[in-house]
């Protein structure tokens, strides 16, 4: 026997609930649900935290009082209604619940653990979205304010909650209840908030009420229940986005390092289909197609890029254990790429917290920055061993679990974290490769879809010899000609037009006695069968205007090992036309001009795009 109760409140509207209208899919949820889970096995003592992920259709009616829920949701209309604030923003979160209400089957998604479950102040705690009440130093998500990002993937925005846990006598025990959040409404006795909770029976002193739980779980939970000894179930009812690779990329992007380490296990089930792993094999995979994803999107803290280089640096790359001052522990694992993008990533308790422009730290980001060390991918871990920074960094992080935010900590906690990451950021670059001085980094590029002037983007560098061979920058696309009455248009002049370079990987070029010898790797992504590549090096000279440019003489070029004709012009090479999406090795050896000596310069290539002419084509 159980009831739905709505405690005594203000008359609040269907206002938007932080965290749980963050229509961003799968991010927030995720790593609230498993960073839950993590921490409850851990305060379980048990080294293996098993997720089940249940994605099931089950009847409307199966719904625990579904009918009082219906009833309250059309109280809460017309309180709205009567007060006048059922308006625009208030009507949009109602339709997709009458939409869902319309439909007689609606899918439920459940978030299943093995960990120390939920005793009665706990389930108290989550229906108050109140403070985390969960202890220890090493704890993550706290059930509560972030408790209310599910909330986003439920229609109804209705959850559920059953858990098995063991008293202070080690009997275990079971609780059950629901919290469904609409309107306040107005009944004949009194004013109701906009939150409730399924309870035993209302409670005697509603001023001050004290709440007891069910003890009986559902029937589409109660299976889930009973595979385990103690645990927890979250039950997202209606839910409103598809469970596709994305739900599950969401996982393995955020939880990375504790499916590698074993800390965290998932098994995934949908109806009619056998279970599928989320292990090593899966993760590598899910993140393997994300790879060239080269920008964070929605709430993802890192690109597919930096994600994908992060697992590689989990898995095979070198591991270190930084002692800071204050006797803190951390674990580093860093792998030198010279095809990285540069980043550091913060993990705790097996889940990515933060980068480096996020952590509260300008050490930090002047170390992913820095142009003393090759590209380098270093992964932060202060599970354990590190209670002082653990401490510290729990305190300041966001609701999300995707940041460190400023001015949550006291001004002295705050002066603190950004004292031991900068005591770490030293120790770590003792750990990295540093550049060698005799090779100079070029950016890695491709050829993009658009035509642009002549004003490509590359290293700058002071205090270059004016006195080295000039060229004029080439001439914009010259306008065509009015046709000749009866003649048709003429083709314009063949001309170069030089486009901006977009930065992929990375290029060399070392320092030879009188010459530089460049490599590059050039992967058009859109090429006119018209259109002939050609290729200029030039220094990347610190000119505002960019009025001139010193166009460097080629020696030899080579293309995929063959050699390419040095014209009499040297400081342009015909590459010939090149195919879309192929790859294109070059090294070319330009000439250095005499008057440079032994300063070290930045280069930068230029690509051109010249038509044929009509004989040549």
């Amino acid at each position: 026997m159980s009831e739905l109760y709505f405690r005594l409140g203000p008359a609040s509207g269907f206002t938007a609930i932080e965290l749980a209208d963050k229509k961003e899919g799968y991010a927030n949820p995720i790593r609230e649900l498993l960073q839950n889970s993590l921490d409850a096995s851990r305060d379980a003592n048990k080294e293996n935290c098993e997720v089940n992920i249940y994605i099931e259709t089950i009847s409307k009616n199966q719904i625990p009082h579904i009918n009082n829920y219906e009833k309250v949701l059309e109280k809460a209309i017309k309180t709205a209604e009567d007060q006048k604030s059922y308006n625009e923003n208030s009507q949009q979160r109602v339709r997709p619940i009458k939409a869902a209400l319309k439909q007689d089957k609606l899918q439920v998604l459940m978030f299943s653990d093995n960990g120390i479950g939920m005793a009665k102040n706990q389930m108290d705690a989550i229906l108050t979205g109140g403070v985390s009440i969960k202890g220890g130093e090493e704890s993550g998500g706290s059930f509560g304010v972030g408790n209310l990002s599910s909330y986003s993937l439920s229609s109804l925005r209705y959850v559920l909650y059953a858990t098995k846990y063991e008293d202070e006598q080690g009997a275990v025990k079971s609780l059950f209840t629901g919290s469904p959040i609409l309107a306040g409404h107005r009944e004949a006795d009194a004013q109701r908030g906009n939150r409730g909770r399924i309870v035993k029976q209302q409670p005697d002193k509603e001023m001050n009420p004290e709440f007891a739980y069910p003890e009986e779980f559902p029937n589409f939970i109660k299976p889930k229940m009973d595979k385990i000894d103690t645990g927890t179930v979250v039950a997202i009812l209606g839910l409103s986005e598809n469970w596709d690779s994305e739900a599950e990329y969401a996982i393995v992007s955020n939880f990375f390092h504790g499916i590698v380490h074993g800390a965290l296990s998932i098994k995934v089930h949908r109806e009619n289909e056998d279970p599928k792993f989320i292990d090593i094999t899966e993760t590598e995979s899910l993140i393997e197609n994300k790879k060239y994803v080269k920008r964070a999107k929605g709430e993802s803290i890192l690109s597919g890029k930096v994600v994908h280089q992060a697992l590689q640096a989990v898995m095979t790359g070198k591991q270190e254990v930084i002692t800071l001052g204050n006797s803190d522990k951390i674990h580093v694992c860093i792998k030198t790429d010279k095809e990285a993008d540069p980043a550091v990533v913060l993990i705790r308790n097996g889940m990515l917290i933060a980068r480096h422009d996020s952590m509260l730290s300008r050490d930090m980001e002047r170390l992913r920055k820095t142009s003393d060390f090759e590209p380098f991918t270093a992964v932060i871990d202060v599970t354990l061993g590190a209670p002082e920074l653990l401490k510290l960094i729990k305190g300041a992080e966001s609701p999300y679990h995707n940041k460190l935010q400023p001015k949550v900590l006291d001004r002295e906690d705050e002066k603190r974290l950004q004292k031991l990451f900068k005591e770490l950021s030293e120790e770590i670059k003792k750990n990295l490769a540093p550049i060698n001085r005799e090779s100079f980094g070029l950016p890695l590029f491709t050829m993009p879809n658009k035509a642009m002037p002549q004003n490509s983007s590359g290293d700058k560098s002071r205090g270059q010899n004016k006195k080295a061979k000039l060229q004029k920058k080439p001439n914009k696309h010259p306008k065509p000609k009015e046709p000749e009455e009866g003649k048709g248009k003429k083709r314009p002049k063949p001309v170069i037009v030089t486009r901006n370079l977009e930065s992929k990987n990375s290029a060399r070029y070392t320092d030879k006695s009188g010459k530089w010898e460049v490599k590059l790797k050039v992967v058009p992504n859109k090429m006119d069968a018209r259109d002939d590549v050609y290729l200029s090096i030039c220094l990347a000279e610190d000119n505002d205007k960019e009025e001139v440019k010193t166009y460097l003489d080629f020696a030899n070029v080579k293309m995929n090992d063959q050699s390419i004709h040095v014209p009499e012009n040297k400081s342009q090479i015909k590459l010939g036309r090149l195919e879309k999406a192929s790859q294109y090795d070059i090294i070319a050896e330009v000439e250095k001009p005499d008057e440079i000596g032994d300063m070290k310069v930045a280069l930068l290539p230029i690509l051109g795009l010249k038509q044929r002419s009509k004989n040549e084509e």
